[in-house]
């Protein structure tokens, strides 16, 4: 019996150490919003690997089911995305590219905000920038990614009118020449 109490104390320290690196690994503590029209959203974990790919309309789910991306460095991710022939086409027709770094602010999201910044940097028609949690949060509850959501609040500002589902089916060049022309 004594034998037996060495062996189920270290099977459950199995257990919690295993459930533990599952969380540590498959928690995203960072999302990447990337929007043109594909509206796709990569969550990114604690080791800068992409844990979850989302898209928020159907060309988005459409560019998450084409990628292989789940478990690759967020930057051959990207690179990925950017190197996708549907992506390269809409820049290359003046469509607008936004990529927002939702996070606490800390130094993961300081860092990839800034890396992104540093690749977009020849990139026309890019724009970059953070956001908090809890603006994805409410962008997910509404259906839109991050990108999109925040285009909406500015299109909203403008034009109190403008309703969700006007916006939602835009593409961010749209949406753009939208608060241009507002």
């Amino acid at each position: 019996m004594r034998n037996y109490s060495y062996l189920v104390s270290a099977a459950v320290c199995l257990v919690l150490m295993f459930v533990g690196s599952h969380w540590l690994y498959f928690t995203p503590t960072t999302e990447i919003s990337i929007d043109i029209n594909p509206s796709i959203e990569l969550g990114i974990n604690r080791f800068d690997k992409v844990v979850s790919v989302s898209g928020y309309n159907a060309d988005g789910q459409e560019l998450a089911d084409s990628l292989h991306i789940k478990f690759t460095d967020y930057g051959e991710a990207i690179r990925q995305i950017l190197e996708n022939k549907n992506v390269v086409h809409l820049l290359s027709q003046d469509e607008l590219l936004t990529i927002a770094v939702i996070g606490p602010n800390g130094t993961q999201s300081e860092r990839i905000l800034s890396h992104i910044e540093s690749c977009m940097a020849g990139q026309k028609n890019a724009y970059c920038y953070s956001a908090h949690f809890d603006e994805a949060g409410t962008a997910h509850k509404m259906g839109l990614s991050c990108g999109k959501y925040h285009a909406f609040l500015e299109v909203q500002a403008l034009d109190p009118d403008i309703t969700l589902e006007e916006v939602q089916n835009m593409t961010m060049r749209e949406i753009r020449d939208l608060i241009d022309e507002l």
